[in-house]
Order: structure tokens, then sequence, then C-alpha cells
């Protein structure tokens, strides 16, 4: 379904797409029904806060949609026309003089806390050596992961689980909740009982999922895994022999 018209060429091929099911980004299993759509396929109605993921494949010539959060039965499929951390005044305009429509997303009817929030996402620290130096610290300060579940919420609050910053914020998530579940299992006192030591699994879950749905291979994904648990059991390590 698409909601909007826009001027089609008389040439255009028919455009067909049947979707008999879509893999949701935090659905609890290992692979990814993604949907191949032809490359005559018509186009998912706009939104700044799309509810899909859509990668190109060159090797079977089709685009690929996943659903980045839970799509209700019934619901229009939805993708970005243009960056979603433009400001809005920009993306409405550009899609007013290229399409010929006014968006009526939801990040476009509040621009002014959308747009506000959506900086915030921008402007965040997402490095891993941050990371590294908060499980050295003895003992680790709190407001990495109070950050972190903040941005959590803006990226869910904005409706962008198919940015990047949202990979980012759930490999934090991942690799803090490993290096409490680490301290929690070492008997240690500062962080080790922190409530999100059980959130490991279900954010290593939703990352793996995600990474999936944006092109990696699985067995790349589990790798990186490996490398990212490896980091935070030296990062522990070197913080109880105070190395």
């Amino acid at each position: 379904m698409n909601s909007h018209t826009c001027a089609d060429s008389d040439d255009d091929p028919p455009c067909v797409a049947v979707f008999n099911d879509i893999s949701r980004i935090n659905h609890r299993c290992a692979s990814i029904p993604s949907l191949p759509l032809s490359p005559q396929s018509t186009l998912h109605a706009c939104s700044c806060s799309p509810n899909t993921i859509r990668l190109w494949r060159a090797s079977s010539s089709a685009m690929y949609i996943s659903a980045c959060r839970a799509v209700p039965a019934g619901t229009e499929l939805t993708t970005y026309y243009r960056d979603p951390f433009l400001p809005s005044s920009e993306r409405r305009a550009a899609l007013l003089a290229v399409y010929k429509f006014h968006c009526a997303c939801p990040s476009c009817l509040s621009p002014a806390s959308s747009d506000k929030r959506r900086l915030r996402l921008q402007q965040s620290r997402g490095r891993l050596a941050d990371l590294v130096a908060w499980a050295r610290a003895a003992p680790p300060l709190p407001d990495l992961l109070a950050d972190t579940l903040e941005l959590l919420a803006l990226v869910q609050e904005e409706g962008l689980e198919s940015q990047h910053v949202y990979g980012r914020v759930l490999r934090h998530l991942m690799c803090i909740s490993y290096l409490m579940q680490m301290c929690a299992e070492g008997e240690e006192d500062d962080i080790g009982n922190n409530a999100e030591a059980g959130g490991y699994e279900g954010y290593k879950r939703m990352l793996r999922t995600w990474r999936l749905a944006n092109g990696a291979e699985d067995v790349d994904v589990r790798r990186v895994e490996l490398l990212e648990e490896e980091m935070m059991r030296v990062a522990v390590s070197r913080r109880r022999t105070g190395g």
C-alpha cells in the first residue's frame, strides 16, 4: 500500500509484491525470513519513522524487506525517502519538491520535539573505546548504562530502529550486560547485582537479528560476537588485576 500519489510514467512495468510473512527485529529466532521483492516492486509509503529495513542484494537482483519492529497485521509498511536525521523542514521540503506530497508521519507532525530527540541521537557517542574504559574503571561508572538506556528509549520513541544508531545502542547494551553478567558470576559488589545483568542474551539476539537484516552474513555476525565478548573479558580481567 502507498497512501501518497505521485506522477508515474505510462511506461512503468507492472508492480507486484506478495507478503506471506515478514521478520520482526525483536522476534526470538536466529534467522530472518526476509522477503525478496522484484526491482519493479512498488514503493513503500513514506515515513521518517519507518517500520522496515530495506536491503538490496545484487546477487539475487532483489530488494529484501524486514520489519524493524513489531508490525501489527494490516499495518502499512513504510520506508524513508530522505535521510531521517535531516531537520524536518529539509525533509518535508525535499519530499514536496520531488514526490509532490506533504509528509504526515509522526516525526513531521511534531517537528520541534522530534528534531531535538534526533539531534541528541545523532550527536551520541558510540565508540568501543568508551565502553572498554567504562569496563576497566574500578568501580565502573554508572552513567554509561543510564545514558545508553536513555538512547534506546529515544530510538524507540522516534521509530528509528532501521538506523545504525539502533545497532550501536544495542551493541553497547549487549556488552554492558555481558560485563554485568561476568561481575555477577564473580560475586563483585559494584555492578554485579544490577538487574540489567539478565539482559545480555536478549540484547545479543536483537542485535544479531538487526545485523542480519542489514546484510551481514551469519558467520560474520557470530565471529564479531565472539570478539566483543573477548573484549569485555579482557577489560574485566585487567580491572580485577589492576592492569
